[in-house]
């Protein structure tokens, strides 16, 4: 996770001027947390569809530049 080898990630970081790696770490790393929520074994400890589509709304308003 720590390293990006995805050219078409590292030509939309350059074009934010260096800062979209960065920004593109925290991004995934917030999905993925959402994503092993969702992957729970215990039912109640999952989220509902509801939340994680709002969760995915709020991830994408904080990391769109």
């Amino acid at each position: 996770m720590n390293e990006i080898d995805d050219p078409k990630i590292l030509a939309e970081a350059e074009a934010a001027g260096g800062r979209g790696v960065h920004h593109h770490h925290h991004q995934f790393q917030a999905v993925l947390e959402l994503i092993l929520k969702c992957l729970r074994d215990n039912a109640e400890e999952r989220p509902i569809m509801l939340d994680v589509a709002k969760q995915l709304k709020r991830i994408q308003r904080r990391f769109h530049f």
